[in-house]
Order: C-alpha cells, then structure tokens, then sequence
C-alpha cells in the first residue's frame, strides 16, 4: 500500500513533504540537557503531534462512512441474531443440565461400586484374619451375578460432550494470595486522590507498591 492511498493527492503530497522535514529535523535532538535543547525537543515534538493528528483527521474523513455504515450492519445482525442467541442459551442450558446430571449419576454410581469393592475387600481380609486355618469356613457360594455394566454418558449425533470447570468467589478474603492481582484502577485511583490532596509522590507509602513522579513534556 502506497504512503497516499487514503489522502487526496494534494494533501499527500504537502503532508509527506511537511514529514521528511521533520523527520530530518527530530534526526538533531540526540540530547536534552539544557533550556535551549529543551524548547527545540519541545518545537519539534509538538510538530510531531500536529502531523500525526492532521493524518488522523484525513483516514476519518475517509472511513467514518465505512464506519458508519459498519454499524449500521452490525445492528441488523444483532437484531437478526438476537432471538437465534436466546433460544441457543435457553435449548443449552437445558441440554447442559441434563448432561450434567448424567455425568453426577455415573460418578455417584462409579464411588458406590468401589465403596462395595473396598467393603468386600474388607470383609474377606477380616475373616481371614478371624480364622487363619479355614475351621469355619462356609461352604462355597453359588456365583455371584455379573455386575450391571457402568452407565456411559449420553451422545448425539450433532453435538460432542465437553467437561468444563467455572469458580464462584464465596469469600474474597479466603482466597490465596497467589490467585489475587492487585487492581490497577483502585490503585490509580488512590494515588489521584492523594495527588489532589496535596501530597508528594514520596511522601506516600504502601506495602507492595513504589510510586514515582515524572515529568513529562506534552504539545500544546
């Protein structure tokens, strides 16, 4: 894509000849250590802004209309799309629910078999212990039934089965420090209210946090 393709050839011409002089120029700033140095750095940078800013201008003279009309049809689709969605959720939470009780069902099931197992398993090692030489032992059983098979989950021919794991916070100040962030915006907001009281960066302490001060140039 060419440096012009969203600018009038007019404005291409002057803003790209307006951007190698100033690049030329910002070449010279190489240090600021001086009031002089400063109010170059400061010309320039300002010339800067403005060039980009009179770029921006220029796209959106161009694709607001694009923009515009974006909008205009993604509206149509969220309206198209809407009632289709509400369904969706509606039919998905039903199907997720009962997939969701057959999943309970075999893991209730698959612990109660091996809960029988474990308390078999017992059983036999306390009769033996009970009469290590066999004296008593009963007489032999008939053979035992062969077991139910384990259910399986459901399936369809159109879907597949997914397990997927969501949290809910119960008590915030239960959950370890390794799974909390601090939040960004309390603490911008916190320094702002301590800035606009009267306080010095430096003369604010907080566990955790280093809170510095610069200064920083910006274009009129």
């Amino acid at each position: 894509m060419s440096d012009n393709t969203l600018m009038t050839r007019d404005f291409a011409a002057a803003w790209l000849a307006k951007r190698d002089a100033v690049m030329n120029t910002a070449a010279e700033v190489t240090a600021v250590a001086s009031d002089q140095e400063l109010q170059f750095a400061g010309e320039v940078q300002t010339e800067i802004s403005k060039l980009v800013k009179k770029l921006e201008t220029e796209r959106k003279a161009v694709t607001a209309p694009i923009d515009d009309m974006k909008r205009a049809i993604m509206a149509k689709e969220k309206e198209l799309a809407t009632p289709l969605k509400a369904e969706l959720e509606r039919i998905k939470a039903l199907t997720s629910a009962y997939a969701t009780e057959c999943a309970r069902r075999i893991e209730e099931e698959r612990r109660h078999r091996e809960a029988e197992e474990r308390r078999a398993a017992e059983a036999a090692v306390a009769a033996e212990d009970a009469d290590p030489f066999g004296f008593n032992a009963p007489a032999p059983a008939a053979p035992a039934a062969a077991p139910m098979p384990m259910p399986t989950m459901p399936h369809t021919s159109s879907n597949r089965m997914v397990e997927r794991w969501d949290f809910a916070v119960v008590d915030a100040n239960a959950v370890p420090r390794e799974l909390c962030s601090p939040d960004e915006k309390k603490i911008r907001a916190f320094i702002a209210s301590k800035k606009a009281e009267g306080y010095k960066a430096d003369e604010i302490s907080v566990a955790g946090l280093r809170i510095s001060a610069t200064v920083q140039v910006q274009s009129r």
